[in-house]
């Protein structure tokens, strides 16, 4: 299962024990996922946007999600989306092996990388200073600069 707001994250202590199951999370800069957040939200009108509305709040569950993440790692594949889409095929050999499938399945035709980076013309100034402020240590961490 996957979407653009992964609650499902939240429950990682419950799907891990799931028996032939397998979780996959892909994580991505949190600066892109603020600005693709705020874009998506103001464009909806129902209830729970309230949850994605403002930089802080995203950055916020960024930093949730990605504690819940680090919290399984020894039950779960962790794909850098940045690295997903600049080397598809480095990182699809390592899910199939996780996966025990054939790596030859996976249509890399579907992989583009015209997602980076879009923070810098999508979150204002304020927006950046905040999710940075929020996110910093964890982005580090994660190797983001």
């Amino acid at each position: 299962m996957g979407d653009k707001f992964p609650y499902y994250v939240f429950i990682l202590n419950r799907l891990v024990g799931i028996e032939n199951h397998a979780c996959v999370i892909i994580y991505r800069d949190p600066r892109d996922v603020a600005s693709s957040s705020l874009r998506k939200v103001r464009s909806i009108d129902q209830p729970w946007v309230r949850f994605f509305n403002t930089a802080e709040k995203v950055a916020r569950q960024w930093v949730r999600s990605i504690d819940s993440m680090e919290q399984h790692a020894d039950k779960v594949h962790s794909i850098r989306y940045e690295s997903l889409v600049s080397q598809p095929e480095v990182e699809i050999d390592k899910l199939s092996v996780y996966l025990g499938v054939d790596a030859s399945g996976f249509s890399l035709d579907l992989v583009h990388n015209n997602s980076i980076g879009k923070y810098k013309h999508g979150l204002h100034q304020d927006e950046l200073v905040m999710v940075n402020a929020i996110c910093g240590p964890t982005m580090s961490r994660l190797g983001y600069s």
